[in-house]
This record gives structure tokens, sequence and C-alpha cells, in this order.
């Protein structure tokens, strides 16, 4: 279930727009970008009865967000575009976030593991980039695997 409950959607959010935004916007702002866009795309889920996100602050899950889109874009590059990659931590994220956000706080609590998990995701994201990038924000080293089927979307 963690896989098809999610890491699906993965397909569309990295295979298509992470690259496309990267592309046109450099590694850092195409992938905070799309992480922003795939907050938001979320949204609607915290005013859905039964959805997961009902349970987590919305600025922690916006961190993940974020956070997800780096570490994924540093993992991109390293794999040389790969998908696959971005659905495996998917489906590990959502593993391990119900005991973080579920069994890690009392239930009259506001989720620590939420916090937990938006933050280390931000700041590994962040970590890796900086480690590789520093504060490049262009595309111009960017791996031609990684960006290469994007040209087509001008």
């Amino acid at each position: 279930m963690a896989i098809v409950g999610g890491g699906q959607e993965e397909i569309g959010w990295r295979g298509v727009l992470q690259p496309a935004l990267t592309w046109h916007l450099g590694r850092w702002a195409g992938a905070v970008l799309a992480g922003v866009v795939w907050f938001c795309w979320h949204l609607p889920l915290w005013w859905t009865p039964g959805a997961v996100q009902q349970h987590i602050p919305m600025a922690a899950f916006a961190a993940f967000c974020i956070g997800f889109s780096l570490l994924v874009q540093r993992g991109f590059e390293v794999t040389g575009g790969s998908v696959l990659l971005a659905v495996w931590l998917h489906a590990l994220n959502n593993a391990s976030a119900v005991w973080l956000v579920f069994y890690s706080s009392a239930s009259n609590q506001p989720p620590i593991g939420s916090w937990v998990l938006g933050t280390a995701y931000l700041a590994v994201g962040i970590v890796v980039m900086m480690a590789r990038y520093g504060g490049e924000s262009t595309n111009s080293g960017a791996s031609a695997e990684t960006t290469r089927d994007c040209r087509s979307v001008d």
C-alpha cells in the first residue's frame, strides 16, 4: 500500500513537473517550486474527512514536500533521472510516517512526529543540495539525462 497509496504520483511530480521546472528555473528554484506545487495539490485533504493530512500540521507537511523535492533533485542527478528513486522514497516516507505521525504523540497533542519528519526531510534536502551545488541556482551543470526530455516542453 505504501507504493500504490502514493508512490505512483511520483511519475507526474518527479517524472514530468520537477524536471521541467528545473530545466526552466534551475535546480534550486525548480525543486522548491515543485515542492510547493506538490504541497498545494494536497491542500484539499485537510478538509477531507478521514484523510491523514488532518493529523499533520500544514507547515510540517510543506517542509516535507519542499525537502523531499530537494532530496529527489539530487537523487535524479546521481541516478541519471530515475523516477524509481522518488517512488521508493515516497514509499519509505509513507511507511515511516505511520509511526512518526500517529504513534509518536499523545492523541490530544500536536503530532511531534510530523514536525520531526518534515524538518528532517527539509534539512537533509538542503544539506545534500548545498554539499553538491552551494547556492548555484542555474541548471548550467545539470545532467543532460535529467533535463533532456524537458526541452520539448518549450
